[in-house]
């Protein structure tokens, strides 16, 4: 083996090693397919500009809370950690939400510099936001994106639910997620 063959063997066992931890530190809920197919090709352009039009205001929270009860708990838990009722025949698993949204935050409500909402810090990013962590995608745009179209396509259980319920309703839910699953 020469001294190029060693170099590259090396740097490919520390890529590899780097990019296992990378997915083990996200622990055995994190499904990545929806972050790697928005890191590829971004978020679909009919949803890439949202914003949610809504205000943080205790009646949006509290009626997001009655519909992710309504239409979200069976599968992703009363608490959005994936551990709902249905969960055991769901291949892969619902995603655990608290990863995008992991507490109540400081400023929730605010907007950052192109209009879509600021959220609070990664547990498995720390120092980071989820949209700095993702190359600074509006979260708002791809939870709006993933809510409504679902994961069928992407080989995951989760319905689309644009059919089911009305915009406003949706971005209700996000709110309700965003403010730490706390009405």
């Amino acid at each position: 083996m020469n001294d190029r063959t060693s170099i590259l063997t090396v740097i490919a066992s520390l890529a590899l090693t780097a990019s296992v931890s990378a997915a083990l530190s996200h622990g055995m809920r994190h499904n990545p397919t929806r972050h790697q197919h928005t890191m590829a090709n971004q978020i679909p352009s009919e949803y890439r500009e949202s914003v949610n039009p809504l205000g943080m205001t205790k009646d949006n929270i509290d009626d997001g809370a009655r519909l992710y009860e309504e239409n979200c708990t069976s599968c992703h838990g009363s608490k959005g950690k994936g551990g709902g009722e249905s969960m055991k025949d769901l291949n892969p698993p619902p995603a655990d939400l608290t990863g995008m949204y992991d507490r109540p935050m400081m400023g929730m409500g605010k907007r950052g510099p192109s209009g879509h909402m600021m959220h609070g810090m990664m547990h498995h990013h720390p120092g980071m936001t989820h949209a700095e962590a993702m190359g600074g995608v509006n979260l708002d745009a791809y939870n709006f994106w993933a809510v409504s179209d679902g994961g069928v396509k992407m080989g995951s259980s989760m319905p689309a639910f644009k059919e089911v319920l009305s915009e406003q309703e949706r971005w209700q839910i996000l709110l309700y997620i965003a403010n730490g699953f706390s009405s």
